[in-house]
Formats: structure tokens, sequence, C-alpha cells
């Protein structure tokens, strides 16, 4: 008896259409739009292609920039189409073309089955437009389409690829929960307002190359299959919220305002840090970036990405303070430096008040003695005089302090001596020095010869 059941079903899918569906042609649509009567049909199978170029509608001419005219090989002409369409739980078995159409009234395509190609390029809808829950069997182009009021995708299914290239998004998109079997290209288009991808599944290769989202990009749950292309793009605030990207994702030229990474699952992600404005703070989400540059051998986007990390989640760690301060939690090599100069430099000043300073100038002096008939022997001795105190001596003091006397080959032939408070200064600033000195190793080690 089931098997009974089974073979009927599948005998009804592969018939003409269902009992209860009513079969129209193609020109029935085509002379409603001609006469601009309203396009009015449920549950009906359109046998026929519905190809505006067979209406006789007055046309105009518009400008076209040179990829519209020379790549995309647009039409300059362009027909008016005052008729509203209402489709419910439609069948199109042929071609949708109405390409190059300005549509004054509202465009409703709910639970339709696009058989054959459809083709809005260089469309213009001046109403709300829906194509929602439908299946479309071949490519469909919306090429160079300008949408002024809301446009709507969601929950839909196509086969084939999907052209969206520098189409214009006046309002709201949505493309929720849709399906995308081929390549899907918005190369160049603009979302004036949000736009959500959540829960599409893209199969293929995606193109948002060049894209511009002026508002918030939603793509929840979202899942590439392919290779992802966001370069040169201009996001406002995006939002990655469990996304799987199952190859390469490339942004290089782009700018992200806002991104949020949470719980993103990819392999590569070719992300520029210069190119993030803000990074919603997740601990794992960081993290992950993090190892994502390494593996990419991006280390000054690693350490970027780390000691923004660093800086978000300061406090949960007991010396948090100390480490940014000081170091930079290792991957600033100039915050150490800049503290040595800063402590050479006051110690220096309080040498200068001080004025406890001795210089001294050791000049060697050469003995000869005979100790026998061939022999001769010579010493050295050490001659020293005072020196006058510059205004650089107390300075140099401090520098050679502060390195426990790593740069006395500076002056080689010049000591100086302190002594009282100021010889236990001297044992302070040594300390620091080698404190200081340690921290900008560490840093340089994990920043640049790490390259």
């Amino acid at each position: 008896m089931l098997l009974i059941v089974m073979i009927m079903v599948v005998a009804c899918g592969l018939s003409d259409g269902n009992g209860d569906q009513k079969i129209v042609q193609a020109s029935e649509i085509l002379n409603n739009i001609s006469n601009g009567k309203p396009i009015i049909y449920k549950d009906t199978i359109i046998k026929g292609n519905i190809d505006l170029a067979s209406v006789n509608l007055p046309e105009k001419h518009i400008y076209l920039n040179a990829f519209e005219r020379d790549t995309l090989k647009l039409s300059n002409r362009v027909k008016t189409i005052n008729s509203s369409i209402n489709l419910i739980n439609c069948t199109i078995m042929g071609n949708l073309l109405l390409h190059n159409a300005i549509f004054k009234k509202s465009i409703f395509f709910n639970s339709v089955r696009f058989m054959g190609y459809v083709n809005f390029d260089l469309a213009s809808f001046e109403k709300a437009s829906y194509f929602g829950q439908s299946r479309f069997n071949r490519d469909i182009y919306f090429d160079a389409t300008e949408f002024s009021e809301n446009a709507y995708f969601g929950w839909s299914k196509v086969d084939g690829d999907a052209y969206f290239r520098i189409s214009k998004f006046h309002k709201g998109a949505s493309f929720n929960k849709s399906e995308f079997g081929g390549k899907i290209y918005f190369l160049g288009s603009e979302f004036y307002h949000d736009c959500y991808f959540n829960w599409a599944k893209f199969e293929k290769d995606v193109d948002f190359g060049s894209t511009r989202f002026e508002n918030n990009a939603k793509y929840w749950l979202a899942q590439f299959g392919g290779r992802s292309n966001f370069e040169g793009a201009k996001l406002n605030s995006a939002n990655f919220l469990e996304a799987k990207f199952n190859d390469d994702v490339y942004f290089k030229n782009s700018f992200i305002a806002d991104i949020n990474l949470l719980r993103t699952k990819y392999n590569r992600l070719f992300l520029p840090w210069r190119s993030i404005g803000h990074f919603d703070y997740d601990e794992t989400a960081y993290l992950s970036l993090i190892a994502n540059y390494r593996s990419l051998g991006w280390f000054e986007d690693q350490n970027e990405c780390y000691y923004n990390y660093r800086r978000e989640s300061l406090g949960k760690g007991p010396f948090d303070y100390l480490e940014w301060i000081f170091y930079g939690f290792g991957v600033k090599p100039s915050y150490p430096l800049l503290w040595s100069i800063l402590v050479i430099i006051v110690f220096g000043i309080i040498y200068i008040k001080s004025n406890g300073i001795i210089k001294l100038i050791a000049r060697d002096e050469l003995e000869k003695q005979i100790a026998g008939s061939n022999n001769q022997n010579i010493n050295v001795k050490k001659q020293y005089s005072f020196g006058e105190i510059s205004l650089r001596d107390p300075f140099l003091f401090s520098l050679s302090s502060f390195t426990s006397g790593l740069t006395d080959f500076l002056q080689p032939s010049i000591e100086y001596k302190v002594e009282g408070i100021l010889a236990q200064l001297a044992v302070i600033e040594r300390l620091l020095g080698s404190s200081f000195i340690a921290l900008i190793i560490a840093a340089i080690t994990r920043t640049w010869m790490v390259r």
C-alpha cells in the first residue's frame, strides 16, 4: 500500500501539473502587460516564454557607464511596465525575460517555480519586489538592477548562478534562508539599508568584491561552500555570527567599520587587521583570528590583534596594566625603549641638580725598566686628572649606569664617580636598566626577529 502511495506521489510530480492547477499561455501575460492590466494568478502553470521584447511599449534611452555597456553588454533602451504582478504558487515553464524595464507597481512572486532563465537586468523596481519561497531552476540575472523599496528573496533556492552585479538596494534586502547551488555575484553592488543573509547557504563561490554596505550586513549561521571574495568591499557593520566558511575568505583592500566573528568557523581568513575598525570582543574569536594570522605568516597583524585583545581584556590578570604600560604586552618594543629614554633623562637631570658627579680623565704613562743586559720591561700606569663637568656628562653617566657600563666604549678615557645618595641612585638606575633592556629584547624577539 505504501509503495502505491509513493508511486502516485512521484507520478504527480512528473505530470504536467497538479489537478487543481490551471494552464495559461505566456501570451496572455504579455497581453496584460501591453494593456497595463494587473497580472494576478494563483495555482497556475504558465507555458511559453514571457519575453518583454515581444511587447510593444514606449521606450526611452538611458545612460550606461562603460562597465554596463562594454562588460555586461546591456542595452540602453528601457520600457515602462504599469502592471502589477502577483503570482502565487505558479510554475513558469519558459524563460522570464523582463530586463530593461521600469516597474511602476509592486512585483510579487510567492512560491513560484521558474523552470527557465530569469532575466531582470537593468530593471528598476519603484515599489516592493518579492521573490520569496521560490525555486529558480536556471541562472538568474539582476545585473544593474535598482530596488527602490524592499527586496525579498528569502527561503528561495537558485540551482544555477545568480548575478546581482552593480545593483542598488535602497531599502532592506533579505536573502534569509536562501540556497544558491551555483556561483553568486554581487560585484560592485550597493546596499544602502540593512541586508540579511542569515541561514543562507552558498554551495559555490560568492563574490562581494567592491560591494558597499552602508548599514548592517548580517550573515548569521550562513554557510559558504566555495571561495568567498570581499576584496575592496566597504562594510559598515558585518555580523558573521556562527557562519561557516569551508574555503578561503578574502578581504584585501576592504574596510569593515565593525565586525563580529563570534563562533565563526574558517580555514584561512585573509583579513588584514588594519582593515578592521572595531572588533567585537570575544575571547575565542580573538584567539582564532590570532592563530589565523600566525598560520598565514602575518606576524605584524598577529601582534596588533594580540595587543588589541589584551587591551580589551585589561584587568583580568594581576599584572595586566603593568604589562601594557611598560612593554605593550610584549609586542610593542617601542614602549620599553621610550621608558628607557625617559629614565636616562630623568636620572640625568637629577645628577645635574645634585652637582655631585666627579669626572676623571685617564691618561696612560709608559715606564721602562731594565731587567738585564738584553731585557727591558715596560710598565703602563694610568694617571687621572679631574675634568670639567659639561652639560652632557650627567646624561652620559646616566646612560652608563642604565646599561651597567655597556656604553663606556663611547668615552673610554673618561670615568665618573659619585658618592652617598647618588651612588644609591646609580644602583637603582642600573636595576631599572637591566629590567627594561630585558623587556626590549623580549619584545624584539617576539615581533621583529620572529619574521
